[in-house]
């Protein structure tokens, strides 16, 4: 397919979602593209593949653009939010860093906020709340 020719499907971002758009459509006659802001992250460097794993999370290995600074990210004002983001701007987006991300539950008790945050441990964590059934 040449850079100019049409498409059926246009999918924004490479992600979980996306990818698996992308993936189900497949095998249609549909011509997909997928677009994304960054290039594919090499198996060989990711984290665990060094001694240095958990301290690359502070660094090129971090949720945030803001400590990352890839070539593809792009600053995120988050002074005002209660929310910090967690994204990665390439191929396979936030999955690429395999971490749970739960923004803070709050719960409110004598008229003031009190967060109930879940550690980042490398692995997902689904609270008990967010679980759903079949």
């Amino acid at each position: 397919m040449a850079n100019l020719d049409p498409v059926d499907v246009l999918i924004v971002g490479a992600g979980a979602s996306g990818g698996a758009i992308a993936w189900s459509l497949a095998d249609t006659r549909m011509r997909i593209v997928c677009l994304e802001q960054g290039d594919w992250v090499k198996p060989t460097d990711f984290p665990s593949n060094g001694r240095d794993w958990e301290a690359r999370q502070f660094g090129d290995f971090s949720v945030s653009p803001n400590i990352r600074r890839n070539a593809a990210d792009y600053p995120i004002n988050e002074d005002d939010s209660p929310i910090k983001v967690a994204n990665l701007n390439g191929v396979g987006g936030g999955t690429v860093l395999y971490a749970g991300h739960f923004p803070a539950c709050i719960r409110l008790t004598s008229g003031c906020a009190r967060s109930m945050a879940w550690p980042t441990t490398g692995r997902s964590i689904t609270p008990r709340w967010l679980r759903t059934t079949r």
